[in-house]
């Protein structure tokens, strides 16, 4: 191998050793459910899910997601889940 090729090598080593240094993120809906049950939570959480995803079926793709999360937290919001805004969490 060439000095060009071995260093194409190391340099793309580096860069796949220094990519697991670095922390990811994610961003989380954040909400106060107040005295409600786990269990009614649980359930609530998986009613307005079901609901946006079905009201946003026929978006236009590039704004379903954004769509579904707005009809998602009006559903909460309706069944007493206030909304506390988004945060991001490390991603392991």
């Amino acid at each position: 191998m060439n000095s060009i090729s071995w260093r194409c090598l190391t340099c793309s080593i580096l860069l796949l050793m220094l990519g697991g240094c670095f922390q990811r993120y994610e961003t989380r809906l954040q909400f106060d459910t107040g005295d409600m049950p786990p269990e009614r939570w649980e359930r609530v959480r998986k009613e307005c899910r079901y609901e946006a995803a079905k009201a946003s079926a026929s978006a236009h793709v590039n704004i379903a997601g954004y769509i579904e999360e707005e009809l998602y937290i009006q559903c909460l919001d309706l069944k007493g889940v206030k909304y506390k805004g988004k945060i991001q969490v490390a991603v392991e």
